[in-house]
């Protein structure tokens, strides 16, 4: 690993002084998980590192209609925290399957999203509830949906000078339930073959599907929505016959490449049959009343 100047700024504002002032080769730091790894391989040469854990974007507040989570908001402050366990348990069910224990200490929310990796956990689940990103840089705020962010793999929407400063979860209604399942290939610390999200919002019966939203991740070079298959949702009463239909619709959607992890052919069996699990989930979830 090569020299480079390092910073601990203690707030935003200093963060982009630092960004302004030193815009080649900056790279920020939120955890390291990543950022460190790519380091040591040198397929990132920084010249300076701006670490963002003491810059005050570490918390997890409740807003009027839901959460909103600092960008350096650990994956173990999420999956602890009693607040995001009661107002969105699958984000809190997500985190806690990812990664070692010790690296969920490390690793940040924030940094999940910016590394942008295809198959990264907490994507699918953000996008189908609806979550939005706030970036902070030299024209200001802006606030957009988690679904737009991503461009490419380990490439986003963020412009120089950006940093993620702040994820917004709004609450789904009491008639919503999401469910995120992965496949990985063993039991411990292992990333995701494939990812899926899948939300329903009912209707007043608790039988019709008002609304459906279903994400993929690790099949398409960003995670990915499935509009056929929502839409074959709405409108209808959850049967077997439906379910099967839509994990159906949903594989032939994606286009996921072979790689050291699974075969592109194993990755789309292994949508149909995910997704078609996450609908059985959530029909038990929503007769249960849970």
């Amino acid at each position: 690993m090569r020299n480079f100047n390092y910073f601990a700024p203690k707030d935003l504002h200093e963060v982009q002084n630092l960004l302004a002032k030193y815009p080649e080769k900056s790279f920020l730091m939120a955890g390291g998980t990543d950022l460190m790894v790519l380091m040591r391989l040198r397929q990132i040469i920084p010249k300076y590192v701006i670490d963002l854990k003491g810059a005050g974007l570490r918390y997890i507040k409740a807003m009027e209609k839901g959460l909103a989570i600092g960008a350096t908001a650990t994956l173990h402050d999420i999956e602890t925290s009693p607040l995001v366990q009661e107002r969105c348990r699958v984000l809190a069910a997500t985190c806690s399957d990812m990664a070692s224990y010790s690296i969920r200490h490390l690793g940040t929310l924030g940094g999940n999203l910016c590394n942008a990796s295809p198959s990264a956990d907490t994507a699918p689940s953000l996008i189908v509830l609806g979550a939005k990103v706030k970036m902070s840089g030299p024209k200001g705020e802006r606030l957009i949906p988690v679904e737009t962010m991503f461009t490419g793999p380990g490439e986003t929407v963020l412009k120089p000078g950006e940093v993620l400063t702040e994820i917004q979860v709004p609450d789904l209604p009491p008639s919503g339930k999401v469910v995120y399942l992965k496949f990985k290939r063993n039991n411990g610390m292992d990333l995701a073959v494939v990812g899926v999200a899948v939300c329903l919002i009912m209707d007043s019966t608790g039988k019709v599907c008002q609304e459906a939203r279903i994400a993929l991740g690790a099949v398409a070079p960003t995670p990915i929505r499935v509009p056929a298959a929502e839409n074959a949702l709405k409108g209808k009463v959850l049967i077997e016959g439906l379910i099967k239909e839509t994990g159906i619709m949903a594989k032939e959607t994606a286009k996921p490449i072979s790689d050291v992890r699974s075969s592109s052919d194993f990755r789309i069996a292994l949508i149909e049959v995910l997704v078609c699990d996450a609908l059985r989930q959530l029909k038990a979830l929503l007769s249960e009343g849970t």
